[in-house]
């Protein structure tokens, strides 16, 4: 990059050659560690300061080196920049989460909620973008569920619960990491216990065993499992879950 154009007094360098130097700075932050990696990307928004996925460098490398709101900054900026570009939606999504974390421990709801949605939001348009990929759907449910705690509207909950199971059940298996299970598994005690209360065993029963698969060490999932099985007179599927909570 050291060849490319700067600039000097009196003389102006064409906007495609500054567009160029920061994507090459911000391509050389990504093989280096993260301190080094932000002071490359400060220099490519110094270097083109209309370039968004510029900023959106400075908002991930910001975030990683312990800096979440000037992070959340700099991505707002890239969105401002380049709003259609999912990729820099994408880069706040991952900024944003933690900082709807943290607004939801200080009990500042609205907040949390705002941001949550803005991480949702970020992760649709990578799907839509064509980038299914494991992270985006793990980062998508884990939104959906603190959306549906926070909305306050049981239809609403409902709504962000189903999209959050898509996107969980769209991740393959070898890819779904613990949080995952975990997270899949409480979605599916809530659909048992919602099946059940409209009587439907059936369903009910085939909610809690897919639970029980997903988080065996759990010995309420099995309880529910094998209570689903005996209301269907069916000690054959009720039998493995006592098993495995004795």
């Amino acid at each position: 990059y050291a060849r490319l154009p700067k600039g000097r007094a009196g003389v102006s360098v064409p906007a495609g050659h500054r567009r160029d130097h920061a994507r090459c700075l911000v391509e050389m932050g990504e093989m280096l560690e993260p301190s080094s990696a932000l002071l490359r990307a400060e220099e490519a928004v110094r270097v083109d300061s209309s370039d968004p996925l510029a900023w959106a460098a400075l908002g991930t490398w910001r975030a990683a080196t312990g800096d979440p709101e000037g992070a959340e900054a700099a991505c707002l900026r890239a969105v401002e920049l380049a709003p259609g570009i999912a990729e820099v939606r994408w880069a706040l999504a991952r900024v944003v989460q933690p900082l709807a974390e943290k607004a939801l421990a200080a009990g500042d709801d609205a907040g949390a909620q705002a941001r949550f949605r803005t991480a949702a939001d970020g992760c649709r348009r990578m799907l839509a973008a064509g980038q299914d990929i494991p992270e985006v759907r793990s980062r998508l449910g884990f939104a959906e569920i603190r959306l549906a705690f926070l909305c306050g509207d049981p239809g609403e909950a409902e709504r962000h619960l189903r999209v959050a199971l898509s996107a969980y059940e769209g991740i393959p298996g070898i890819a779904r990491t613990e949080a995952d299970r975990r997270n899949l598994a409480g979605i599916l005690r809530l659909k048992a216990e919602a099946w059940a209360a409209h009587g439907d065993s059936a369903h009910a029963y085939q909610a809690a065993h897919a639970a029980s698969e997903l988080q065996p060490e759990d010995a309420g999932l099995h309880r529910m499992a094998a209570a689903f099985a005996r209301a269907l007179g069916r000690v054959d599927l009720a039998a493995p879950h006592e098993r495995e909570r004795e």
